[in-house]
């Protein structure tokens, strides 16, 4: 019986996780159609706070380069992708040249305690 009990537990995990995925995806379509009209003519886009990595990983995969830029090191090591170049900085004080990036975007960005100055 505990076996059936853990099996429909883990069932009932795997279809709202599921649901939750497709929410996700949705979601991020919609934010892709959104923002479309702005980078279409970009050839180098910067994704400032970009976290894992998401949106950064859907414009590359357009064919344009672009930029992943976030203060946390390690979320920007799990990033793939051949036409995304990681950058490590604080979203404060951009590392890159006037007139070097065609569209610059920051979607979900939070406020970290590390780009605060707060340890």
């Amino acid at each position: 019986m505990w076996l059936l009990n853990l099996f429909r537990s883990f069932y009932h995990l795997s279809v709202d996780l599921m649901s939750r995925l497709h929410a996700y995806e949705t979601r991020m379509t919609m934010y892709l159609l959104l923002f479309k009209p702005y980078v279409e003519e970009a050839s180098i886009v910067a994704d400032i706070g970009c976290g894992a990595g998401v949106f950064s990983m859907a414009l590359a995969r357009e064919g344009r380069l672009t930029i992943a830029l976030d203060i946390q090191g390690e979320v920007l090591r799990r990033i793939e992708g051949s036409k995304v170049e990681r950058v490590q900085a604080d979203a404060h004080y951009l590392p890159f040249r006037e007139e070097t990036i065609d569209c610059v975007l920051s979607l979900t960005n939070g406020t970290s305690s590390e780009a605060r100055g707060a340890r």
